[in-house]
């Protein structure tokens, strides 16, 4: 449901908007979206990491826990409030307006990603999954809503409707929480919130490093030059097929969390998630890249009908970005569960230095394009790192053989997307879902996983749903 959902808000009602209100308009947009989105740090520090990974090892104090955590929620939210106005005084940011209500759907978002972490934590993944696609069905059908019966829709009319979506999985989120699944008590004090505190704060400075440098280059963009917003519109415009790609890989890591922290101590099962999640990260990382870098230009074409050779190019690249970033949901995840969180404080805070001052000298120069080589850039040596990190904490996951496997798969599929794009050019649509399902054969015809670990692995499924 999440994998349709999601996509089809992105690329329906999104583009739509983005088509109504023009580049530069949605442009603005982008940056001040990307601005409040830095700072949803402060509105979370590391709350959503921490909960799941604590409530999965600690569900019997579920009952005390969620009343503290709401109020804690609550005075982080008022903190970020505070930041965002400060800060936007010095760099320009003049429609305090816009900032209100897009640091407010920062705060919604943030209020239904913790009630997820509680449900994943206690062990309701199937609530979980439902509730990851809620928050984006209502969007559909509220903004979609506006856009068919409003004639005057303005960028204050998406980010209102936006508002009213958030706000609607929040209620009917935490009612679920607090009145079906998890029993509560309504008692705080200020030690609990100081406890809450003092433990997600490790995990806050990786939350600030990954929030700034992915979005630091929208900030950038904006504020670097001075083309009435245009470069962070045309970034915005692939970027947003990159978005979508990452919200299906990090539902890897939604699910590799608490499954990583209750396993932690069992080598043999968790060697066995790691290799499962990394080998369906590869199908699906591989299949999505090639996609978009080949088929990239029609898929655009369909969808607008400006600046099309400028979004491809800066697609391209954004595309070799998710293929690294999309496994550093899974090794990033484990290096958290495994609580190696100061060595990933120390990657991500090198990581976003490297990639402010390459923004800093790509921009200028390149525009979006130079945005796009610092996120390549980035993300690369962001998966290096964590590979060498995990090697030193659960030493060699695959063979030799297992890697030469997976490379050639990489090259085979591209070699196909490749090969079909150009053979069946006048077939866009046909040649897409062709290439897929060569790929999908290439997968287990190479044996990266057998059919029978599929076939196993749903009928554990099917046993544990009885």
């Amino acid at each position: 449901m999440n994998i349709i959902v999601k996509p089809l808000y992105l690329f329906g009602i999104d583009v739509h908007v983005q088509n109504l209100l023009g580049i530069h308009t949605y442009g603005l947009y982008f940056d001040y979206f990307n601005f409040v989105f830095i700072f949803q740090f402060i509105a979370d520090p590391g709350l959503q990491n921490w909960n799941s990974q604590w409530l999965s090892k600690n569900r019997s104090k579920a009952p005390n826990h969620i009343i503290p955590l709401l109020v804690t929620k609550i005075l982080l939210s008022i903190a970020f409030f505070i930041a965002i106005f400060l800060v936007s005084f010095f760099l320009g940011y003049d429609d305090k307006k816009l900032l209100f209500f897009l640091g407010l759907n920062i705060v919604l978002i943030t209020f239904f990603s913790l009630g997820r972490t509680v449900l994943s934590g206690i062990g309701h993944y199937r609530f979980d999954s439902f509730f990851s696609a809620l928050d984006k069905t209502l969007l559909l059908i509220i903004v979609g809503g506006l856009l068919m019966v409003n004639t005057d829709f303005s960028l204050y009319t998406f980010v209102l409707g936006q508002t009213a979506a958030f706000f609607l999985s929040n209620c009917i989120l935490w009612y679920v929480i607090l009145k079906n699944k998890v029993a509560w008590e309504f008692s705080v004090n200020f030690s609990q919130i100081q406890f809450i505190l003092k433990k997600s704060l490790p995990f806050l400075y990786i939350l600030l490093f990954m929030t700034a440098y992915n979005r630091l280059d929208g900030v950038m963009l904006g504020r670097m030059l001075d083309d009435q917003n245009f470069s962070a519109g045309i970034y915005a415009t692939a970027f947003r097929f990159y978005d979508a790609a990452n919200m299906v890989a990090y539902l890897f890591a939604v699910i590799l969390l608490p499954l990583f922290s209750a396993h932690i101590y069992q080598t043999s099962q968790l060697k066995d998630i790691f290799q499962m999640g990394l080998k369906l990260m590869l199908l699906f990382s591989t299949v999505t890249a090639s996609l978009l870098i080949f088929y990239g230009y029609p898929i655009l074409s369909m969808q607008f009908t400006d600046y099309i050779s400028e979004y491809y190019r800066v697609l391209i690249l954004l595309s070799i970005s998710f293929f690294m970033v999309s496994f550093t949901y899974v090794y990033g995840t484990f290096l958290l569960a495994a609580d190696r969180v100061k060595q990933l404080n120390i990657v991500y805070g090198i990581t976003l230095g490297v990639n402010f001052l390459t923004n800093l000298l790509m921009i200028p120069q390149f525009q979006a394009i130079g945005a796009a080589w610092t996120t390549v850039i980035t993300q690369t040596f962001v998966l290096a790192a964590e590979i060498f990190l995990t090697s030193k904490v659960i030493g060699s996951l695959f063979s030799g053989k297992e890697w030469f496997k997976f490379a050639l798969f990489i090259l085979l599929s591209a070699l196909t997307f490749f090969s079909i794009s150009h053979f069946m050019s006048s077939w866009n649509w046909l040649g897409m879902i062709s290439s897929m399902i060569i790929c999908l054969l290439l997968f287990f015809i190479l044996k990266i996983i057998p059919l029978g670990e599929v076939k196993s692995l749903f009928t554990k499924q099917i046993l544990a749903s009885k």
